[in-house]
């Protein structure tokens, strides 16, 4: 019975002793989930802040795609502008040559004044286009002034192909 005796006081000197240290064992635990806490609240802040600094860099990337898309689609477009233009003023030049050699140029100048319209209001809505302008704003001028240059495009092909029409009937009046 000498061990069961031996082995009830030390249980209850343990038991004792934990009761004791239970306190300060309590305090460093709440410490450490203190500490814890503190940790898992910093980097989440720290997160956050790294997430809305992407976000920002993200926006400022994006704005820059945005201004480089508006004026490379506006060179396009000025460029077509231009390549047309000389066009016109090419087709005027065969319709003065062959208004010489009295070929009918009358429709073919219609034609060609209904391009140039086309060309002046496609050249308008270009020039009104701005980076400062809102996107959809961009983007309606653009589709805009796409639609007036593939107008000119057309009536060109027109009043050239009413020349050779006229031209073609000239020859023919003039062989028989």
């Amino acid at each position: 019975y000498a061990r069961v005796d031996n082995k009830k006081t030390k249980i209850q000197t343990s038991g004792a002793l934990l009761k004791e240290k239970m306190p300060e064992k309590s305090s460093q635990i709440d410490e450490k989930v203190e500490e814890r806490t503190e940790r898992i609240e910093d980097r989440a802040d720290n997160r956050k802040d790294q997430l809305e600094e992407k976000k920002v860099r993200i926006e400022d990337q994006l704005e820059k795609k945005l201004v480089n898309i508006t004026v490379r689609r506006a060179a396009i477009l000025s460029a077509t502008w231009n390549r047309l233009d000389k066009l016109a003023t090419r087709i005027d030049s065969r319709i003065e040559k062959n208004s010489a050699i009295n070929v009918d140029t009358s429709t073919a100048k219609g034609y060609v004044a209904e391009a140039r319209l086309a060309l002046t209001a496609a050249q308008e809505t270009l020039k009104s286009v701005s980076i400062e302008s809102a996107k959809a704003d961009i983007i309606v001028a653009f589709e805009s002034t796409k639609m007036n240059l593939k107008k000119a495009h057309t009536k060109l092909n027109e009043a050239v192909q009413s020349l050779k029409t006229a031209k073609s009937a000239i020859t023919t009046e003039t062989k028989t």
